[in-house]
């Protein structure tokens, strides 16, 4: 979920280079404004089988999280898959 970089010091990861450093414009400031983000609706991660509970605890427990709606394979399949999803 999360990448460690606290001793990185460039603009957002390794390799990245952003368009002002380029000297060029954010091609989508041309017609909309910069988005604000003042929340965060849901997240979405895949985990192995049997790990659901414990990622959402987590999810709960260190980033104050909260479970809103889950759904699993009982409710949700086909011949060939179904969902397990904690939203």
């Amino acid at each position: 979920t999360f990448i460690e970089r606290t001793k990185y010091r460039g603009p957002f990861l390794p390799g990245f280079e952003s368009l002002e450093a380029k000297g060029a414009a954010e091609p989508l400031l041309t017609f909309a404004a910069p988005p604000e983000l003042s929340s965060v609706d849901h997240c979405v991660c895949n985990v192995p089988e049997g790990q659901m509970e414990s990622t959402v605890a987590w999810y709960t427990n260190v980033l104050g999280f909260r479970r809103f709606w889950s759904v699993d394979d009982s409710q949700i399949l086909t011949k060939y898959s179904s969902l397990r999803s904690v939203v």
